[in-house]
């Protein structure tokens, strides 16, 4: 991490460990932000939630660019949001300068990868065998960070032992994938990443194109969550799209105008 705020080259090994503590941030925050909100959600968490149970688990993708301007050296974004406690599947971290949007979920990187995915088919839950076709970008959406550099690792392992996956050249013999960063929206191997060539964005621009990205994401991975686990609207999906469906418009909104020059306070659209 300190090599990565600092600028220097950092490996796809060391990204593979980055991803991993990426993993641990995440699911402390949301134990974390439920403990300080006083949040009254019942979370059923099994041990797959938990830090150490978590890392690793799922396929996950990492945003990095730095920020013009910053007040505090430390922050997290977003993690008392009730969307977030309910799916913590997408955060941003501050450190110093450099910005952090991190997301983790099931099938996350089916698409872009050619892996097995699971769909509803006739009301049925059906496992797509992968052809190990590459998508570009994602396969199903685009990133609002563009100029972000963006890396993403494949995870199968849980999906290897239950006998699932099929085998691709994006994963290793235990289900763990190789690092890759998005290159012209294309993918590609990861030996090093110069972290002195990061974007810079505006701060406000910066916070609010990552807040637009975490919600982006937690909306897929309600909608895809609820769908695949067949659970009735109790499972926070219904309940939770329509507040982050207007913050996507609110966050929409004051992208436009902080690019025309204009420079809103919250206050005005809250």
């Amino acid at each position: 991490m300190k090599s990565m705020v600092d600028g220097a080259r950092v490996t796809g090994e060391e990204l593979d460990r980055v991803l991993d503590w990426l993993d641990k941030v995440r699911a402390s925050a949301a134990h974390m932000a439920t403990a300080f909100s006083g949040h009254g959600l019942v979370l059923q968490y099994d041990d797959r939630a938990f830090p150490n149970w978590r890392i690793g688990l799922y396929d996950r993708a990492a945003f990095f660019f730095r920020v013009d301007k910053y007040q505090d050296a430390l922050d997290l974004w977003e993690c008392m949001d009730p969307g977030f406690l309910s799916t913590p599947g997408a955060l941003a971290i501050r450190i110093k300068d450099l910005v952090i949007v991190t997301v983790s979920n099931n099938f996350l990187l089916s698409q872009a990868f050619g892996l097995m995915n699971r769909i509803e088919v006739g009301g049925m839950l059906t496992n797509i065998p992968g052809k190990d076709e590459w998508a570009a970008g994602f396969g199903f959406r685009r990133t609002r960070l563009e100029k972000a550099l963006v890396v993403a690792q494949p995870m199968r392992r849980l999906h290897l032992r239950e006998g699932l996956q099929n085998p691709s050249r994006s994963l290793k013999e235990n289900g763990d994938g190789n690092v890759y960063h998005l290159e012209k929206g294309h993918w590609c191997r990861t030996k090093s990443i110069d972290f002195a060539e990061l974007h810079t964005l505006p701060d406000e621009l910066g916070y609010t194109l990552s807040c637009l990205e975490m919600v982006e994401w937690l909306l897929w991975q309600k909608h895809n969550d609820y769908v695949l686990s067949g659970r009735p609207e109790g499972f926070y999906a219904k309940q939770s799209a329509p507040s982050l469906n207007a913050a996507k418009q609110l966050f929409i909104d004051r992208i436009g105008r902080l690019k025309s020059g204009d420079k809103p306070s919250w206050d005005d659209q809250l």
